[in-house]
């Protein structure tokens, strides 16, 4: 147990100091709320993890190409994140631009976060990409977002009905559909995401990122990109034992 930490954690000036120096102690919590850039950079990727059993303990030449070139687009992500280049509506924003979760119309329009603690953050970037912006999720709450919510089926409809009828604005957009059971075998299942939604562009004027992660020989092309922020990079904690 870190207990010098943990009493460094207890300010008797501060309400609920406690409850927070007690959740630092659980190594499974996080303080933090993590982007990752590009899903669309690490298709190839996922389809490769999802076709090919064998072990990847050696990799092979085409996964190496295909991660170095999902790096890239992933850099070109986080770049164009950082100077405001986006969408040609939204141009001038630095920071990150709220979007329907997985293009679906039923939901409102929300930057996705996670809540992983640094083991989860590692896995979860060979899918999303392995650029991301850390934010305190105090912060983060501040603003509106809040941690999503799993269900299984049944109850996923009702609430889509309260939605049409009851519900309005995100109420509803916090809710993730939950399937252990499903017929065809596929499981439906992203609890693992531990994700957050905040239903606005998420301005760094407005909230400035703790932290960037990303592969530690992009580490002074990140730096260039956001040079008031620290750089952590993904590739090191992994062999620190993350």
């Amino acid at each position: 147990m870190p207990f010098l930490h943990f009493l460094k954690s207890i300010d008797k000036t501060k309400e609920g100091s406690g409850v927070r120096a007690l959740q630092l102690l659980r190594r499974d919590w996080s303080p933090f709320l993590v982007h990752f850039t590009s899903w669309e950079a690490m298709a190839k990727l996922r389809e490769w993890y999802e076709t090919h059993n064998d072990s990847t303990s050696e990799l092979s030449d085409w996964i190496k190409d295909q991660l170095s070139t999902a790096d890239e687009k992933s850099l070109a992500a986080f770049e164009t994140i950082c100077t405001g280049q986006g969408t040609s509506g939204k141009k001038g924003v630095r920071g990150l631009l709220a979007n329907r979760p997985g293009g679906m119309s039923i939901y409102e329009e929300c930057v996705c976060l996670t809540e992983c603690t640094i083991p989860g953050l590692i896995a979860l970037s060979e899918i999303y990409g392995r650029f991301g912006f850390v934010f305190r999720k105090d912060k983060i709450y501040k603003l509106g977002g809040r941690p999503c919510a799993y269900v299984d089926p049944k109850h996923y409809e009702v609430l889509k009905k309260l939605n049409n009828n009851i519900l309005s604005g995100p109420q509803f957009s916090l809710y993730n559909k939950l399937d252990l059971e499903s017929k065809d075998g596929k499981r439906l299942d992203f609890t693992h995401d531990r994700e957050w939604r905040i239903f606005t562009d998420l301005e760094f004027k407005k909230c400035p990122p703790e932290f960037a992660l990303c592969p530690s020989n992009f580490l002074e092309k990140v730096k260039k990109a956001l040079p008031d922020t620290h750089v952590i990079p993904l590739d090191i904690l992994y062999e620190w034992g993350a």
